[in-house]
């Protein structure tokens, strides 16, 4: 009995382990793809990532908790939406300033209304 209850425990633990990718936007132009996503942690304090995409090259261009509320691309620019960046945790430390040609433009301007209505995650 001891060594099933072991065995259930670690199939548990097991089955924890894979990380599901969970896409909030996936935006695409001519030229480029954006994609805003992060990953299923047992916690819900799991970072989300901003990735530029051309070709075979990936740039990872943001990664913040509780912060993006939106992420477009228009014209020759990039631009995340954030609402009330203090109170979140901001990993990037320094924002390029551009990304294969496209200007990155942090906009600050968020509501709360844009903050509650961000878009639900999709698992890839």
């Amino acid at each position: 009995m001891r060594k099933m209850k072991t065995l259930c425990l670690l199939a548990l633990l097991v089955s924890c382990i894979d990380n599901d990718k969970l896409v909030i936007k996936n935006t695409t132009n001519d030229d480029i793809s954006m994609k805003w996503y992060y990953y299923s942690y047992i916690t819900n304090n799991s970072p989300e990532f901003i990735d530029i995409k051309k070709g075979d090259s990936i740039v990872q261009i943001y990664k913040a908790v509780d912060v993006i509320t939106d992420v477009l691309i228009k014209d020759k620019s990039i631009i995340l939406k954030q609402f009330e960046p203090s109170r979140g945790i901001i990993y990037t430390k320094k924002v390029l300033p551009d990304v294969f040609g496209y200007k990155i433009i942090i906009d600050t301007t968020a509501t709360y209304d844009e903050y509650r209505y961000i878009p639900k995650a999709v698992k890839e």
